[in-house]
């Protein structure tokens, strides 16, 4: 193809007639056959075209919620993931060849760890040295000898793949214990079918959904014909996981649970599932946990993200993991050194895909190469993990490379040098031309039975800018689209339902994991808590504007007794409670400011939405795209006010308003979209209770004592502002504000929504959906104290609640009432908790221990 001069234009930013080095160019100024096709189209869409099309790429990844974690940011440790409009680009020929390469190479990886945990001849024959393997942490003993029933132990496989300076296709690095990319892989092709699609018109791409397929349903029938609904978990370690997107992604779309390790429970040698119901018993489970941290009982001690006696149940062959404990030694970058000759001795043929050149220093010349060419090469310390264990030998100051030779020589079987990977370029969009920057390829490859099978695609990323060899996630490498060109017809990319097989899905709510209900019961609770504290705050702010302008006596002694109410609502003690909270009464500005803002601080509403945020995060695998629009417009609102730090009362007033508005949307977003099935009794049951705790105790504080008519008046006002009851007040009792139209209505009435008896009257009907756990048609101790809340309220007289005592300052009745309201709502509280999330209630019984009885 000859350029003209609006390709030479798109092209000004790009090298020509690099190639080998760049994927784009068969020699000056020709392009490669299949990126011919692409270029036109690039032209015939135009600059700015293509530049909107590139924001509707970002609207829809947005849309998704596709984002990659960062863990140094604590305070914003979400990052939105990137596309590239730009396409990656693989030839029939090419992807052949790479094809072959990575079915060999998953071959090759399934072989080593049979051995290496079974028969070791590979050590025996002298092919790997024992130091190389020994010596390295994630060569696991408590795993060895373990026997598996399949041929094919590794069933999920990933390698990086670039090209050499001279052209020649070679594996960067191998990913063996949990592979990540998938999820990434699929919204990129995704994006780019809705915001791209004339980019597929006549262009020959092979499709990944039937990859996926093929992946689901190898795994849910990998227990073969034993178990006729198998339950398989996806196990990550939470939220603030680096790819937390994924696990949701995958669990979403395949069907599968998503469970932490607090989940999950060993019992009678088996893996169990905590649900509202009970245990299930999980028959596979896909792991996102490095080795060390599945089993704090064999394996890491202080692991937190495991379940203890996990290997005791692998041993036993009760579960299949994906892929198995000990897999992390296959990423041992000494081992690719050593992968010719592996090569040789299993398959007898050489490595159709070589590797980058690495040589381990515990053999001594090739410990003195290393040395001697350290300023060239990469080091990895095999005692290091992740990326702590690269060390750069052209950045080291001469001191350095001294400090890093003598630990060389002191240990030598750990470290491994390598060539300095420098990456193929390929063409990125970079606003108004293309520019060459690095790329990486990631190729997956899963077991298909009696074959591997391996994604005709793959997940690509390139540098942040041109000229910069990092290309990883964390460095902020920006995705693309895999292109495999192929001489398939190309059809329309949608989400095919999977073969008639039998999975496993939850039908009922007694199936749902007991984690899980656990995040949506908080998640009401902290809503409601946030919107109501929200609402208080905003009327205390509003009160001390006008002292600061009228100065008037009663709004005077009437902020108090607000400040008093916050403190309570919050438990932020002491707050402005008590004498120690008689200095912030006189000047609140310091603990109010605490209050909006410090998230580390228990209670506050900057905690309380931090919280939110978290549960949230937890279950947005079951939550509708519009939904988590909505959570995430809550968050970014909340967050953009945090970073102007202003504490005037006017900006902080706007964000309240913003905030209870967000939440209240997000409640009927959630409420309109989330089944029974789904668990949306647990997030109506927090949301009730965590709002009758807390309208009792402003009712408590604001009634219970009697003042001076113009206060009461004042309290009485704030207090059915709080509540979203002042226009129903007046439209009811059309008069003044009084004590019994407010009791009456705020607190007796079980028709009105706002109601404390109306709440009680609906907690009682959601905890009746719940699962019972004891013998028929006996009540649970939850039920039991909601139970008697309901009783009280109906028993109530209107009278005897006003009535005062003493010197007619005080309200002893309704204190009394409100008091064991309160009581009895956090026994209820106590109870939910221990029957169906850490299911301590039951009755003494084998389910609550961790190990065999007769042990």
């Amino acid at each position: 193809m000859i350029l003209d001069q609006q390709l030479q234009d798109l092209l000004s930013g790009y090298g020509q007639g690099e190639r080998p080095a760049d994927e784009i160019w068969a020699d000056q100024r020709q392009a490669l056959p299949h990126w011919e096709h692409l270029l036109l189209q690039i032209k015939q869409i135009g600059v700015q075209e293509l530049n909107n099309r590139k924001l509707e790429i970002e609207r829809v990844l947005a849309d998704n919620g596709v984002s990659y974690n960062l863990y140094k940011d604590k305070k914003s440790n979400e990052r939105a993931w990137q596309l590239d409009p730009i396409p990656f680009l693989i030839a029939p020929g090419v992807w052949k060849q790479i094809k072959a390469g990575i079915e060999q190479r998953v071959q090759l990886m399934n072989l080593i760890f049979k051995d290496l945990y079974g028969p070791r001849q590979l050590i025996k024959s002298g092919i790997i040295p024992a130091d190389l393997i020994f010596g390295d942490r994630q060569f696991l003993r408590n795993c060895d000898q373990i026997t598996y029933p399949d041929e094919h132990v590794i069933l999920q496989y990933a390698a990086d793949i670039s090209r050499s300076p001279d052209g020649q296709l070679w594996i960067i690095g191998d990913r063996a214990q949990a592979p990540s990319g998938m999820a990434y892989t699929l919204e990129n092709r995704v994006a780019m079918a809705r915001a791209l699609p004339e980019f597929f018109a006549k262009a020959k791409v092979k499709k990944l959904v039937p990859y996926y397929q093929l992946w689901k349903n190898y795994l849910v029938n990998a227990t073969g014909s034993k178990i006729d609904e198998p339950l398989v978990a996806i196990l990550t370690p939470g939220p603030f996981s680096a790819t937390y997107f994924e696990h949701t992604f995958m669990s979403a779309m395949q069907g599968f649970e998503l469970v932490q390790g607090q989940d999950l429970m060993v019992k009678d040698g088996f893996l169990w599932m905590k649900t509202l119901s009970g245990l299930e018993r999980v028959d596979i489970l896909i792991r996102h946990l490095d080795d060390r941290y599945c089993d704090p009982l064999s394996l890491k001690p202080d692991s937190q993200l495991g379940v203890a006696g996990l290997l005791e149940v692998i041993r036993k062959g009760n579960v299949r993991l994906v892929n198995p404990l000990g897999s992390g030694v296959l990423e041992n970058p000494g081992l690719m050194a050593f992968m010719p000759t592996i090569c040789k001795y299993f398959l007898d043929e050489p490595l159709k895909l070589p590797n980058i050149a690495s040589w381990w220093c515990g053999q001594a010349s090739e410990r003195q190469y290393v040395i001697e060419h350290m300023s060239e090469l990469v080091i990895k310390d095999l005692h290091q993990l992740g990326g702590s264990r690269t060390i750069f030998g052209w950045e080291l100051s001469q001191k350095d490379k001294e400090q890093v030779i003598a630990k060389i020589n002191k240990y030598p079987f750990r470290f491994v040098g390598q060539e300095q990977a420098i990456f193929s370029t390929s063409p990125t969009w970079n606003q108004s031309f293309l520019e060459p920057r690095r790329t990486v390829l990631r190729c997956f490859a899963t077991s298909g039975g009696d074959e591997y099978d391996v994604m005709p695609g793959g997940l690509t990323r390139s540098a942040p800018e041109a000229g910069n060899n990092h290309v990883s996630n964390r460095s902020g490498g920006i995705g693309k689209d895999t292109w495999v060109i192929s001489d398939e017809k190309v059809k329309p990319i949608r989400f095919k339902p999977s073969k008639s097989i039998s999975t496993h899905s939850y039908k009922r709510l007694e199936g749902l994991p007991s984690r899980m209900g656990e995040q949506l019961f908080w998640m009401g609770r902290y809503l409601m808590r946030v919107k109501l504290n929200a609402r208080i705050l905003r009327i205390i702010l509003k009160r001390q504007s006008e002292i600061e302008n009228f100065d008037d006596p009663v709004d005077r002694e009437t902020l108090p007794i607000l400040l008093q109410g916050l403190t309570h609502s919050t438990m932020t003690y002491p707050g402005f409670v008590g004498e120690e909270g008689e200095a912030n009464v006189a000047s609140p500005e310091i603990e109010l400011k605490s209050i909006l803002h410090e998230d580390e601080r228990t209670g506050t509403l900057a905690y309380s939405v931090k919280m939110l945020k978290n549960a949230g995060i937890a279950v947005r695998n079951r939550w509708s795209t519009d939904t988590w629009r909505m959570f995430d417009q809550l968050s970014q609102h909340w967050e953009n006010w945090q970073k102007e730090a202003s504490d005037h009362h006017r900006s902080a007033r706007s964000a309240l308003d913003e905030l209870v508005i967000n939440c209240a949307a997000l409640q009927g977003f959630i409420v309109g979209s989330l089944s029974i099935e789904e668990g949306r009794p647990l997030l109506d049951i927090g949301l009730q209770l965590e709002k009758a705790i807390l309208q009792t105790s402003l009712l408590r504080t604001f009634l219970c004592s009697k003042r001076s008519a113009e206060v009461e008046q004042e309290v009485m006002d704030a207090l059915l502002l709080t509540l979203e009851s002042l226009s129903s007040y007046r439209h009811r009792y059309r008069g003044e504000i009084r004590l019994d139209g407010i009791i009456d209505l705020l607190l007796l009435d079980d028709t009105y929504p706002q109601s404390l008896n109306f709440s009680i009257r609906k907690l009682k009907e959601d905890l009746d959906k719940l699962p019972s756990i004891l013998e028929r048609k006996k009540l649970r101790p939850d039920q039991k104290s909601i139970l008697k809340v309901y009783s009280d309220l109906q028993l109530a007289d209107l009278n005897e609640l006003m009535e005062t005592k003493g010197e007619g300052n005080y309200r002893e009745n309704l204190e009394v009432l409100l008091g064991e309201i309160y009581g009895k709502l956090a026994e209820a509280s106590s109870n939910i908790q221990a029957t169906f999330f850490s299911h301590s209630y039951y009755k003494p019984q084998k389910s609550v221990f961790l190990f065999d009885s007769d042990v």
